[in-house]
């Protein structure tokens, strides 16, 4: 019998969770985004001369997070140091405020 509600739970979360593996909701994967990641590609390799709105169905942008830089300037090890001890504090504050209903996005492991 327990062998059973283990093979009724995998295939519970198979279904609940493949439909939203193989749907191309908000990400499309004819993109090559990774390709436009590298810390040293020159800006007109990627240069992206339409500015139009991209839109993508079933999506709603609500807001973006980010942490850039401009360029390619590697940290000292102080700077990395600071980093290892005030982005956690940044995360968990992230999620703190999810937690406590202070703002509103789609949460994801951070």
């Amino acid at each position: 019998m327990e062998k059973m509600h283990q093979w009724m739970l995998v295939v519970f979360v198979c279904c609940i969770t493949l439909p939203a593996l193989l749907s191309e909701k908000c990400f499309s994967r004819s993109q090559k985004t990774h390709l436009h990641l590298a810390t040293k590609t020159p800006y007109r390799y990627l240069a992206n001369k339409n500015d139009s709105l991209v839109h993508y169905p079933g999506c709603n942008v609500l807001r973006v997070w980010m942490i850039i830089r401009h360029g390619t300037r590697y940290p000292s090890s102080k700077v990395i140091r600071k980093m290892k001890e005030r982005l956690p504090v940044l995360r968990d504050s992230v999620i703190q405020n999810h937690e406590l209903k202070r703002g509103i996005h789609c949460f994801r492991p951070v």
